[in-house]
């Protein structure tokens, strides 16, 4: 007797490769979209949301219950994870790049049910309203069905490197929480270059602006009184960046040989001593040709979220110089702002855990 065919959404083993990616969330019909990929559209694609490199364009839908209950069944001991977080604008996706290396790490960014389940949180904990309630049981199942499925890898002893966008900071505690065996490191920007980077162009300034609501929810119960409307540009760069840097204050804490932080000024600076470091802190085993190939090689050559741009790191270097000298006035102010309200978070003079002395 012959076999009957498969049907064109079953699933044979969720576990066993990367090969169905959990695209998108659905809580109005309270499924998960999950589509094919190829290490290789993982790699082509700049960020894993809606610029997804997608293999097969048809989406196999699973109800999220029935989704949880599966990988509850067939649940394997946690592998080791990594974890890159960052506060926006700070080198994640060339440090992501770097560590791209098939057989020892396999780097998956800015997965947009993350994103997602960030925003979920937020919602919930500034009790907005929303047009589809998501109740803490299906938050937590669709954050273990998420964090679950990113750490599989393609090959035995490769480990998954996820880089969150810089609007899940406010998982960190949660994410780090589903695995015993995982561990992060935290990037930021010094003030001054979040100062340039948020406030070099329009575009930039209406994305710090946009940051703003999140950051009030972030800096709940440290920051009440300041009536962030009346704030300029620049003090609203030093508020977010106040936000983003406290969550990393509060997992250092709870945690502190679980996460590391670095100043992503040093990826160029240092490059080789960064990698080198970060690498050992993430337990990926990198021989000094390995390192020395990475530095020399194309993820330093090129535009970090467009591979096919070339970059010059001198030229960069020149015009950003000229950029925070025009905005010496704006670095100023967010400094003076800083001064005068960090120690609501008792903002240290320098993070703890650096991964690089």
């Amino acid at each position: 007797m012959s076999r009957r065919p498969s049907a064109p959404n079953s699933v044979p083993d969720l576990l066993a490769s990367p090969a169905l990616f959990p695209r998108q969330l659905d809580f109005r019909q309270r499924i998960a979209l999950l589509v094919r990929m190829t290490r290789q559209t993982y790699a082509d694609s700049t960020f894993l949301d809606e610029r997804t490199k997608i293999a097969d364009p048809r989406a196999i839908k699973i109800p999220i219950d029935a989704l949880w209950q599966r990988l509850a069944r067939d649940a394997r001991p946690n592998p080791p994870v990594n974890y890159l977080f960052h506060t926006a604008f700070c080198g994640s996706t060339l440090l992501s790049r770097c560590l791209e290396l098939p057989g020892a790490s396999f780097a998956l960014k800015e997965p947009g049910a993350l994103h997602q389940l960030a925003c979920i949180r937020r919602d919930q904990a500034a009790a907005t309203p929303s047009p589809v309630q998501v109740n803490a049981e299906t938050f937590d199942r669709s954050l273990s069905i998420v964090t679950t499925l990113l750490t599989r890898t393609w090959a035995p002893g490769e480990i998954a490197l996820i880089k969150p966008s810089d609007t899940c900071n406010n998982l960190i505690g949660p994410i780090l929480s589903s695995s015993a065996q995982s561990r992060a490191v935290l990037l930021y920007s010094r003030i001054d270059d979040f100062v340039v980077a948020m406030l070099k162009n329009d575009a930039r300034r209406a994305y710090v602006a946009g940051m703003l609501p999140r950051a009030r929810i972030d800096l709940f119960g440290a920051l009440d009184t300041i009536e962030t409307e009346a704030l300029s540009p620049a003090q609203t760069a030093a508020y977010v960046w106040l936000g983003l840097i406290r969550t990393y204050l509060q997992e250092l804490a709870a945690n502190p040989q679980r996460s590391a932080t670095l100043d992503g000024a040093l990826i160029f600076n240092r490059p080789a001593e960064v990698i080198n470091a970060v690498a050992s802190h993430l337990r990926l085993n990198l021989a000094d040709r390995t390192i020395k190939k990475i530095v020399e090689g194309p993820a330093f050559k090129s535009d970090s979220k467009d591979p096919t741009k070339a970059f010059d790191h001198e030229a960069y270097q020149v015009k950003r110089a000229q950029t925070k000298a025009s905005l010496s006035a704006e670095i100023h102010q967010a400094r003076a702002w800083l001064d005068a309200h960090a120690g609501a978070i008792n903002l240290p003079d320098e993070l703890p855990n650096p991964v690089l002395g």
